[in-house]
């Protein structure tokens, strides 16, 4: 198990750090990556969803020889969240923290196998070049009043010259 985990975190490590995400914390096979703290680069939602769009590919590419496949669902909301070091002086751990990250928690909980699901804010920020269709209904998720309008990334062509 560990040494599929070691295989699985370092596959998509390298794909955060391809796009300028900062991995934040790894909790059992999933990864928190960042993007646009604590450094922006001034397309940190595009850069988010190709990252996660390339997370999965990378995933069905290592499921393809795998013994025990894995597969993921992994969601990405965009906008203002409280980011440092917590923890105590001996042991802390550079995070954030703040409703949009517990909405992108949240997303990625309704994110099937294999799907990339972004909130509206993020959609708002993306390039065309990123295909979308919204979610058959908003999503009541916990600690969200009322429906939060989603959407599932389908395709993502290449930037236009």
């Amino acid at each position: 198990v560990i040494t599929l985990l070691n295989q699985h975190m370092g596959a998509l490590t390298e794909v955060v750090y391809r796009w300028h995400g900062v991995i934040t914390q790894f909790a059992g096979d999933a990864i928190m990556a960042v993007f646009g703290a604590p450094t922006r680069h001034g397309d940190d939602a595009a850069n988010a969803v190709r990252c996660a769009w390339e997370m999965q590919a990378a995933r069905a590419q290592l499921n393809l020889d795998a013994k025990l496949p894995l597969e993921i669902g992994i969601g990405v909301a965009s906008g203002s969240v409280v980011a440092g070091c917590i923890g105590a002086e001996n042991r802390a751990d550079y995070t954030v923290v703040g409703e949009r990250v517990n909405l992108a928690a949240r997303l990625c909980s309704v994110a099937a196998a294999g799907q990339v699901v972004v909130d509206e804010t993020t959609r708002a920020a993306l390039p065309s070049e990123i295909n979308l269709e919204p979610m058959p209904e908003p999503l009541h998720l916990k600690g969200f009043e009322g429906g939060t309008v989603a959407y599932r990334v389908t395709a993502i062509q290449p930037p236009s010259a």
